[in-house]
This record gives structure tokens, C-alpha cells and sequence, in this order.
């Protein structure tokens, strides 16, 4: 599932959406109950604008581990979080 997460993300880094679409449903598929892969496939869903399916990604990973919406707010306080806070109020997170 990681190394599948990695490639979505050097994909979405280079443009290449189609392939970040691709290599996050290999990771979910490879990994589908691993919180993280969730998480950052929400992330990636709601760049695309995505909205309804990341909700649902983000709060499947929320039922794992409650703090991940945190996670993803200092990820953005720290610079780290692709889209910003367009990315955490797209989430529903602000």
C-alpha cells in the first residue's frame, strides 16, 4: 500500500493526476483498513475535488484513528499538506 501511496504522490507532484488516481485506488485496494493510506487518499480525493468521496475516506480513517483530522490540520500549519487549507476546508475540517 505505501509504495503504491508514494507513486500517487510523485504522480499528483508532476501533474500526472490520472496516475495519482490510479496508484491510490492500487493503495487502498492493497491496503484498504491502514488509516494512513485512507487518510492521504482523502487528501489526494479532495485536491481533485472529489468532495464526496474524500469525506467518506477521511471519516473511514477518522473510525481508526480519531485524531487524523489534527494530523492533517499541523501537517498545514507546518506547510505540508497539499492544497492547504483549501485541502482541510474542503474536508470539512475548518
Amino acid at each position: 500500500g505505501y509504495d503504491a501511496m508514494d507513486e500517487a504522490e510523485r504522480a499528483f507532484l508532476t501533474g500526472d493526476e490520472a496516475a495519482a488516481a490510479d496508484a491510490r485506488a492500487r493503495s487502498i485496494a492493497l491496503s484498504p483498513e491502514d488509516d494512513q493510506v485512507v487518510l492521504w487518499s482523502a487528501v489526494g480525493l479532495a485536491v481533485e475535488g472529489r468532495l464526496g468521496e474524500a469525506r467518506e475516506a477521511l471519516a473511514r480513517a477518522t473510525a481508526v484513528e480519531p485524531r487524523s483530522g489534527e494530523h492533517l490540520r499541523r501537517f498545514c500549519e507546518a506547510g505540508h499538506l497539499p492544497g492547504g487549507e483549501a485541502t482541510l476546508r474542503a474536508l470539512g475540517l475548518t
